[in-house]
């Protein structure tokens, strides 16, 4: 019995020896890999215990920092865990400028605040220290596509307010409403009804010329105001282009061409091709239709998206013009 005691206590002594033995390294790693398997399974608190005592073995580790963020970005998703997160974020960035991870994540936070433009400036930030860009990219996109998506729905609740107000004070003033909300549209109350479009093989021709490698076929309804006359339409990839005073001169200077005339009672069916080049290929197109009357001048207007679909491999390698499409 008693030498089995010893066997026990030796056995005891040796563990503790081996455990004494761990180098700080060792150490390290043992607790972030702890803290990165909390992080996977969900148990954010757990996780952050982990790295925190990763951070205190070795506090020059830009990697705990990264986790330790992580964890607190994604355990509560308060101000006090944000700030938390930036901290070690920013700490990471400190520690190893070349950390992709340190900028997606300060990106991360600032895209859960609502602040875009700094989540912008992190990643550009980024794109000057790192090696490999194409993930810092990715993301950049991707805030564009949330600004553009949330413009789009401010534009829309705009639209909604302004025809909330002028719906009620034409049932104050006993007249047919001439600004009802364009159907679909992201912008401006010009009456428009079933707007719809068609991409089709081939450019568009004008005066002998063919511009385009394809074209959109676009058909609506218009319905009014009662003076309207004519139909001026315009042509932009960018949906920021057709706001503000950019929107106005645009309006100016179109009505400043040649447009379509139409004669008769309203309804109106309009059509047109826009043509479409290679580097349009998967954009969203938007396209301003401004409603004229008998004297010239701008009466309302409407914008509508178009989804301009891939355009197909053979047509590749034929350069179209860059620039947008005036009518």
């Amino acid at each position: 019995m008693k030498k089995i005691m010893r066997i026990g206590l030796f056995l005891v002594f040796m563990l503790c020896l081996a455990a004494c033995g761990k180098s700080a390294a060792e150490k390290w790693q043992e607790q972030y890999d702890l803290g990165m398997r909390y992080l996977e399974e969900g148990s954010y608190e757990e996780a952050i215990v982990a790295f925190t005592a990763a951070i205190e073995i070795d506090p020059n580790q830009a990697d705990a920092y990264i986790g330790r963020g992580g964890a607190y970005r994604l355990s509560g998703e308060t101000d006090e865990d944000f700030a938390l997160a930036l901290a070690d974020y920013q700490k990471a960035q400190e520690l190893d400028e070349t950390k992709t991870e340190a900028y997606l994540g300060m990106a991360e936070v600032y895209i859960l605040q609502g602040d875009y433009d700094s989540a912008l400036e992190v990643l550009e930030n980024g794109l000057s220290q790192v090696n490999e860009s194409s993930t810092l990219e990715e993301k950049m996109e991707e805030i564009q596509e949330l600004i553009q998506e949330n413009s789009a729905q401010e534009n829309s609740s705009a639209q909604e307010s302004s025809s909330s107000e002028s719906s009620s004070e034409t049932a104050d003033s006993g007249t047919d409403s001439a600004l009802a909300p364009s159907e679909g549209s992201l912008g401006g109350t010009l009456t428009v009804r079933d707007f719809s479009y068609e991409y089709l093989e081939g450019g568009v021709e004008s005066g002998g010329v063919i511009f385009g490698e394809g074209r959109m076929h676009i058909s609506c309804t218009i319905e009014g105001p009662e003076n309207l006359r004519g139909i001026a339409h315009f042509t932009a990839d960018d949906l920021n282009t057709l706001q503000g005073s950019e929107l106005e001169e645009i309006i100016t200077a179109r009505l400043q061409t040649p447009y379509d005339n139409f004669e008769g009672q309203l309804p109106f069916t309009f059509e047109d091709d826009l043509e479409i080049y290679l580097e349009d290929s998967g954009l969203t197109l938007y396209v301003l239709l401004i409603g004229v009357d008998e004297a010239g001048n701008a009466v309302d207007y409407a914008i509508f998206p178009v989804e301009v679909p891939d355009i197909a491999p053979e047509m590749e390698g034929v350069e179209g013009e860059d620039y947008y499409t005036l009518f």
